[in-house]
């Protein structure tokens, strides 16, 4: 698994993903 925040990668698809797990943790 990447690291979470890899500046190698773009901030787009997996800002999204990153997103949408950190309210599922924060709900959960």
């Amino acid at each position: 698994m990447p690291p979470r925040r890899a500046p190698t990668v773009p901030a787009t698809e997996d800002d999204r993903v990153e997103r949408m797990a950190n309210s599922m943790n924060v709900m959960a």
